[in-house]
Order: C-alpha cells, then structure tokens, then sequence
C-alpha cells in the first residue's frame, strides 16, 4: 500500500459502539516494517462542516466537494 491509498473497512466499529461501512485513506507509505500506517477517517455528512474546499486546521477537517477527485459525494477527510 501507498499513501494516498483507499481502503473499505466492511466492520468499522463507531465511537456509539454500532459496527458499519467506512472508507480510510492511509496518509503516509511506511519506510520500515517497524513503522505504522496513519490512515484518516471519510464521511460524507456534512453535520455542519464547512463546504469551503481544503484544509480547516481548527476542526481537523480537509473538505473534498463531490465529484472533483475520487469520491462521488461531498466528503471530509477527518485527520
């Protein structure tokens, strides 16, 4: 695998404790064996995200609108 990669996780377990679909997109290519994977969560609801495209430092977000890249819906990398 390579940064930028990503992955569907089919038993993703939410912080409310259900277990349901995600996408992760790893966000670095590890060197060593030694050395872990840093992947960063998707979702597409927009629970009051900014639509602006690009990074938002202050709430952990990069906003990718729909259609422009790889995803088909208005997403948010949440790092």
């Amino acid at each position: 695998m390579k940064k930028g990669s990503i992955l569907y996780h089919e038993e993703f377990r939410f912080k409310n404790g259900e277990i349901g679909d995600k996408l992760l997109v790893l966000l670095n290519t590890p060197k060593l064996p030694s050395e872990p994977y840093l992947f960063c969560k998707v979702t597409s609801k927009q629970n009051g995200k900014s639509k602006i495209p690009g990074c938002h430092p202050s709430f952990s977000l990069f906003f990718i609108p729909g259609s422009e890249e790889f995803f088909n819906k208005d997403t948010w990398l949440q790092l």
